[in-house]
């Protein structure tokens, strides 16, 4: 199916994978447009959302580019399918930057209707149900393809239905000292708010022992971590709990270089341990 074959190639017409980046074009997708038009556009939303959450394509630009398509075409069924699928295809804020830029480039005025800023706005409300998930999420993955956060607040008018989002919101927007003002008095923030204070903590920090303080009491991940302080054992050491799958993989060199994948060691215990791990993979 030429639909398919685009989710993992990138073109409907292509017969062999580049693993290089590429810019895909609406003229490669032309697959989706005719289908929409035989009106099959809910098929192929299904079917976007079936391989994105089976993690069978190798990238995911392709997958966010056909539900951009899906999301920006004259079908009101295929919109409201694309729409509603987004918020799972969309796993983690790259992807919903990812989906935003694309339907930015296929949209002839703003693009930001009614049913965009519904679904934007459904993606950090639901999220916001476990705080320190979504913190984390915005903390870690701050700004991607020329979008950040406060991009998308201020566009879809984001208020926040409760009060662990309109702090993530104000933290976001305005900063700690802003957030701290508006969580006062909230005990049920504490968590959220230890674990904000602890991504501006290490945001600053130059202290080798206490980041790593900071990252075995708050999960702190590779990229809340300053530059000068990535060639710290110590750190890696700390990191390694918490290092999902890609990220492993992505900087087993670094680690290695750096001596702490010891042979027989618990690093490499850890690191083997995860890279067999066959519901991790799945996830990954």
């Amino acid at each position: 199916m030429k639909v398919q074959r685009f989710l993992f190639l990138g073109a409907d017409n292509a017969f062999s994978y580049k693993s290089g980046d590429q810019e895909l074009k609406r003229e490669n997708a032309s697959s989706i447009d005719r289908l929409i038009g035989d009106g099959r556009g809910k098929e192929v939303v299904e079917l976007i959302k079936g391989i994105s959450l089976s993690g069978r394509a190798a990238k995911q630009p392709p997958t966010m580019f056909a539900l951009a398509v899906c999301a920006r075409c004259n079908d009101p069924e295929t919109k409201k399918a694309a729409y509603d699928a987004m918020n799972e295809v969309c796993r983690i804020p790259t992807h919903l930057f990812l989906f935003v830029k694309y339907c930015e480039k296929m949209s002839s005025g703003t693009g930001w209707g009614r049913a965009h800023k519904r679904a934007i706005v459904a993606w950090y409300t639901e999220r916001s149900a476990n705080p320190k998930a979504l913190a984390r999420l915005l903390t870690k993955y701050k700004s991607r393809e020329s979008w950040c956060h406060r991009d998308l607040f201020r566009l879809a008018h984001i208020k926040g239905d409760n009060d662990a989002l309109q702090v993530i919101i104000r933290f976001t927007i305005k900063g700690l000292a802003e957030a701290e003002k508006l969580a006062e008095g909230k005990g049920n923030l504490e968590d959220l708010m230890g674990y904000l204070r602890a991504t501006e903590e290490a945001r600053r920090c130059t202290d080798e022992e206490e980041m790593i303080e900071l990252i075995n009491r708050h999960g702190l991940e590779r990229e809340h971590i300053t530059t000068q302080l990535l060639n710290s054992k110590g750190v890696w050491e700390a990191l390694i709990k918490s290092l999902k799958m890609t990220a492993i993989i992505r900087n087993l060199g670094k680690m290695t270089n750096l001596g702490i994948v010891e042979n027989g060691g618990w690093v490499e215990k850890t690191i083997v341990a995860k890279l067999t791990d066959k519901e991790q993979l799945k996830k990954a």
